[in-house]
């Protein structure tokens, strides 16, 4: 699904918030709901329709002095109202842990190593290249890496939004399991986590060195 570049102002969140209620609805009706000229519904309606935000169809009961058009919000818009979708899914996370011991952890072992395959895939063997390789590849997975320094045998970077704070913040392991993902990804080097955004910091930092040659 797009995201959005700017999130809507005030009174476009007041017009959205009443085509929600109503279903669909014309430009009459949004002025007499929301108390506001016509010409001042056109404008915001305008701006809403541009955004992707709302659509609109002809009106089967269309004709003089009725709505010929009526709108209503897109899946888009959606997101823009409270959803608690997210702490239930990790409410019934929790609750399956709880009835079946294992279940959880097996399912977040494999789900980090199906992360590992599609990081790891195409990646080279040069550490910055291997680092860039990694951090567009967590992006499509919604995860946001910051490298701060990176040479052939070392590199420091930071996970600066994690898609699975939530998750990890009410399960334990899940910020092991990640590390473990990233390790899968970059073989021939150790991953350190050294600090968790769960544990307070301001984002969780990783250490990546070359191993040791075997004697």
């Amino acid at each position: 699904m797009p995201r959005l570049s700017n999130l809507p102002t005030p009174s476009q969140m007041r017009v959205l918030g009443a085509i929600k209620a109503a279903g669909e609805i014309g430009v009459a009706g949004l002025s007499h709901v929301l108390a506001v000229t016509e010409s001042g519904v056109r404008q915001q309606l305008a701006n809403l329709e541009s955004s992707g935000l709302v659509e609109a169809r002809p009106s089967r009961t269309g004709g003089p002095g009725r709505d010929r058009l009526l709108y209503r919000i897109t899946v888009l818009s959606d997101d823009l109202f409270p959803d608690q979708s997210n702490d239930e899914l990790v409410n019934l996370l929790e609750f399956l842990r709880t009835r079946e011991p294992g279940l959880v952890d097996v399912w977040l072992e494999r789900r980090m190593h199906e992360y590992a395959t599609s990081d790891h895939a195409g990646a080279t063997g040069d550490l910055p290249a291997r680092l860039a390789h990694v951090a567009v590849r967590a992006a499509a997975r919604g995860m946001e890496l910051a490298v701060d320094t990176a040479q052939d045998d070392a590199a420091d970077f930071r996970v600066v939004h994690c898609p699975m704070l939530q998750l990890a913040r009410r399960l334990p392991g899940v910020c092991e399991a990640e590390r473990a993902a990233m390790q899968a990804a970059m073989p021939g080097y150790t991953l350190a986590l050294l600090a968790t955004r769960v544990e307070g910091e301001p984002h969780c930092a990783f250490r990546v060195s070359r191993e040791p040659l075997a004697s």
